[in-house]
C-alpha cells in the first residue's frame, strides 16, 4: 500500500477505498470482518464472513 492510501486509510477516507479493498486489507492486519445486509423489506440477508487465512 502507497503512503497515499495508508494516509487516507489513517483519515477515515473509506469512500476512496472499494470494499473488497477495505475487506482484504482488514483481513490482512488480522481482524475479523463480517458483512450483514438487510433486504428492502427488513429481512436479515446472507452472511457474509472473511477470517484471516494465516
Amino acid at each position: 500500500m502507497t503512503r497515499s492510501r495508508l494516509n487516507d486509510l489513517l483519515r477515515g477516507r473509506l469512500s476512496r477505498f472499494s470494499l473488497d479493498a477495505l475487506v482484504n486489507q482488514a483481513s490482512a492486519a488480522g481482524l475479523f470482518v463480517r458483512i450483514e445486509g438487510l433486504s428492502r423489506f427488513g429481512h436479515a440477508g446472507e452472511v457474509t464472513e472473511s477470517r484471516n487465512a494465516a
